[in-house]
């Protein structure tokens, strides 16, 4: 038996093809419940699926729409991939999410962006560029997003630089001086916005930038919860440890558990991001949180504005973030 056709749930409904078209892609405002509803029930009794290749030659689009994220694997990365997929809802797009490190082969993100019809990457300008300089021509709608941004395209950047100088003001007024920056090995050597704002900061209050590092890609738990054992075995505890992450401090958290020293009396604590399990960490844990849901959403109507109408200018946004002051940091 053939799989049923367009044309097939058009019959059963009593509504033309283009009808059926424009109501399982979500474009059908202006068509009335009734016959939305009689649509969907057809589709449904018939088992009719959308041949979104015949359609992608036919149009020339796909309906989908790339996310290029690092990975998956922490939950700040995985809730920027399900809001973007909670906004894209009331559109005709799909999300196709692919890690970063998916794409190591050589032109590789050619492979991943020519079967859509816009992209979207998250802290991964480097790729954008290199896909950029190779293939010059490409009119691939592009928006950038978070803590690295590509200038030359559609961004929504968010400024940890500012949030990082709240956070190290906010310890020196506490009363810390040995502020100690808990960071990988590579995104010390960066010019990182986070990075910058700790020295920046530590020079203007004459403090000396002291790095508790981990490996070169490694920002677990597991690593962070080691590195700051062994720092702190070595050269004794600082007065606070400001960390590039939530996940590191949380295992920057487990570290000093373990050493039975004590957070914030002993040292204090400071995480980056806003993941929702820093609020459930004894103590909880104060943090530089990132406007995720903003920055989506407007990545989003950038992105959709940009498939729209692929000659306007520049839509460019940085939002700012913003310190939460929890148990880690509460002295007195």
């Amino acid at each position: 038996m053939k799989n049923p056709t367009r044309d097939d749930v058009a019959r059963h409904a009593r509504v033309s093809g283009a009808t059926v078209s424009r109501v399982l892609s979500g474009r059908g405002d202006s068509i009335s419940d009734d016959t939305r509803q009689r649509v969907l029930e057809a589709a449904q009794h018939l088992s009719y699926r959308a041949n979104h290749s015949a359609r992608a030659l036919a149009t020339g689009q796909t309906n989908l729409v790339a996310l290029w994220i690092n990975h998956l694997n922490t939950p700040f990365h995985s809730q920027i991939a399900h809001i973007i997929g909670f906004e894209r809802k009331p559109s005709q797009y799909r999300v196709l999410i692919t890690e970063l490190e998916a794409l190591d082969a050589p032109h590789a993100e050619e492979a991943h962006s020519e079967f859509v019809d816009g992209l979207i990457v998250h802290e991964g300008p480097e790729r954008v560029r290199a896909f950029q300089e190779v293939y010059p021509a490409s009119r691939l709608p592009v928006v950038t997003i978070g803590a690295a941004f590509l200038e030359t395209t559609d961004y929504v950047g968010v400024d940890l630089f500012a949030g990082q100088i709240e956070a190290v003001k906010h310890l020196y007024a506490i009363g810390c001086r040995r502020i100690t920056y808990l960071v990988n090995e590579d995104a010390s050597r960066l010019a990182d916005a986070r990075s910058n704002g700790y020295v920046t900061i530590m020079q203007e209050l004459g403090l000396p930038a002291e790095y508790i590092r981990t490996p070169i890609l490694d920002q677990s738990r597991a690593t962070a919860r080691q590195a700051v054992r062994d720092y702190v075995e070595r050269q004794g505890h600082p007065d606070a440890i400001i960390c590039l992450n939530d996940d590191m401090a949380i295992g920057a958290n487990r570290a000093l558990r373990d050493l039975g020293i004590r957070v914030p009396d002993d040292v204090c604590l400071v995480g980056c991001d806003g993941i929702e399990e820093t609020i459930y960490q004894v103590p909880t844990i104060t943090t530089i949180v990132q406007p995720l849901q903003e920055m989506c959403a407007l990545a989003w109507t950038y992105l959709q504005a940009r498939l729209e109408d692929p000659s306007i200018p520049l839509q460019q946004t940085t939002l700012t973030s913003r310190l939460v002051i929890r148990e880690s940091t509460r002295r007195g």
